[in-house]
Formats: structure tokens, sequence, C-alpha cells
């Protein structure tokens, strides 16, 4: 059976936004700490990885899109 254009347009916007989602992640975890001037925790001994803003911010864009499909 052949796809229909509109299930390979969302497959492959699928596939980006997961593949978005994997880098964001990656960097998360395995970009390293902030640094120890730069850190906004309370306790300075707590680890805060570096690209927490990235993670926070392409959460958001997921939420907005996901209210924006539902409408």
């Amino acid at each position: 059976m052949k796809k229909f254009k509109i299930q390979r347009v969302s497959g492959f916007i699928l596939s980006v936004m997961l593949l978005i989602t994997l880098v964001i992640l990656g960097l998360f975890f395995f970009g390293g700490e902030t640094p120890m001037d730069q850190r906004v925790v309370a306790d300075p001994s707590l680890s805060e990885p570096l690209y927490t803003d990235a993670i926070l911010y392409w959460n958001y864009i997921l939420f907005v899109l996901g209210v924006i499909a539902i409408v």
C-alpha cells in the first residue's frame, strides 16, 4: 500500500523532532557542568548541567506545538 503524502510529511517531522530531542538530551547528560561562578542553585555543591536551559526551552516548544496540534 502506498503511503499518502501526509503520512510521509508527518513521519519526517516526527523523525526530525526525535533527532533534536536526542541531541539535546545528549548535550544535557554529556555536555558538562556549569562553571561554579555561573551556577544559580542554592547549594553550589549540587551539579548543574550546562545545557539545562536548552532542554527546558525544547520542552516549552514541544508543549506549545502539542497545544497547537490539539486546537
